[in-house]
């Protein structure tokens, strides 16, 4: 390895290429010096091995000429050095050799070089060959510098993002809260006004829910949000989210039935990302399931040592190639051109991801006319008890 060198892809490329000649005999390198700066490139020159990489510390040429029968440290052992330090795109290597053995040429390739000339040198096919290479790496810095372009380019859109929909929760949830105080100060008769009041908290609380999507699903895919898992009862928290979105189903004439195994059942979970998803899945079921319908919950022990959480809802269905793309980030976009609905927004991305941070698994499954939404999480009374996922 080369101490103290540091590869960089961005080099100019609108320079005149610089190139580094090795040769250990005085005459071909003077040779190839005259010959290739008279095609106008930079050329410099190296005797051995030694002084090769010496020269790739103080300033990296654009390609190199490598001659394998050098004193001391030879051809093959300076590209070795060189290839832990820079990619045949970085660092284009031809390797100049009097030795015609096949086996000598595969071994210059295995250890990274990039063309293999024998001697004696043609000049018109030297010059064709450094011209095509030096081509390849300005094409390569190019792309690497677009795609760096890019990745700038999407955390500028991701944070632009993330606070245009941070900002917009706060006027949200100022509304609805006064909304709430006016359907305290209304009067009993007023009960179509009631109705539209509930109707616009309703609306305003999904768009809040999506604005809070969209937020903690780019934490959870930077891994800047970490599980705390504790040891918890799933029961009590399933009733809380259902008793918190009963007037968003009793304004679809829907109800939520509740079923569980036991009274208690522990999982190992965080309770504020279970709660998020339950949110997610008991909306997408008010959302999707029809008028009058109940929205049933099921939560048992699996068979694999954990504890299973199901949202069922009437409606049409999900086709089987749509069970893993609903799920996706962008997947939905697909599934809603096709004419399937099976989600709002960013939520069943979020729960993938939010589920999967708890160490647990979520799917779906559609018979008929029924669509099941399942996660499960690990079983409190099984291994550690406490304990954070990235």
């Amino acid at each position: 390895m080369i101490s103290g060198v540091e590869p960089d892809v961005k080099a100019t490329v609108c320079r005149s290429a610089h190139l580094l000649v090795v040769d250990d005999e005085a005459a071909i390198r003077q040779l190839l010096v005259v010959l290739l700066t008279a095609e106008g490139y930079e050329v410099q020159a190296a005797g051995s091995g030694e002084e090769a990489l010496a020269a790739v510390r103080n300033e990296k040429p654009d390609a190199m000429l490598l001659d394998i029968n050098l004193p001391g440290m030879d051809g093959f052992e300076v590209l070795e050095s060189l290839r832990r330090d820079f990619t045949m795109y970085d660092l284009p290597v031809v390797v100049v050799t009097g030795h015609a053995e096949e086996e000598t040429r595969l071994h210059a390739l295995v250890v990274g070089a990039n063309e293999i000339l024998g001697k004696p040198i043609h000049r018109a096919e030297l010059v064709a060959r450094l011209k095509s290479l030096l081509a390849l790496r300005r094409t390569h810095v190019e792309l690497e510098e677009r795609l760096e372009e890019l990745r700038r380019l999407a955390e500028l859109k991701d944070f632009l993002a993330n606070t245009l929909v941070h900002d917009m929760r706060t006027p949200m949830t100022a509304a609805l809260g006064s909304l709430g105080m006016m359907e305290h100060e209304l009067n009993v008769g007023g009960q179509r006004v009631r109705e539209y009041l509930e109707r616009a908290q309703t609306a305003m609380t999904n768009v809040i829910n999506m604005a809070t999507d969209v937020i903690e699903l780019a934490r959870l895919e930077d891994s800047q949000s970490f599980a705390k898992l504790v040891a918890m009862d799933v029961v009590p928290i399933v009733r809380e989210r259902t008793r918190a979105l009963e007037d968003a189903a009793r304004m679809r004439g829907q109800v939520f039935l509740i079923h569980a195994d036991d009274e208690s059942m522990e999982a190992r979970l965080d309770r504020h990302l279970t709660g998020r998803v339950l949110d997610n899945l008991l909306m997408n079921a008010i959302h999707h399931g029809p008028s009058g319908s109940s929205i049933e919950m099921a939560i048992k022990r699996g068979s694999e040592g954990d504890i299973l959480v199901s949202v069922q809802n009437g409606g049409l269905g999900i086709p089987r190639e749509y069970h893993q793309k609903i799920f996706e980030k962008y997947g939905q976009i697909e599934v809603h051109r096709n004419g399937v609905n099976a989600g709002v927004g960013l939520g069943l991305a979020f729960c993938r991801l939010a589920v999967q941070a708890q160490g647990g698994r979520i799917w779906v499954e559609s018979e008929g006319s029924l669509t099941r939404f399942c996660f499960a999480l690990p079983d409190g009374r099984l291994g550690t008890l406490t304990g954070t996922v990235a």
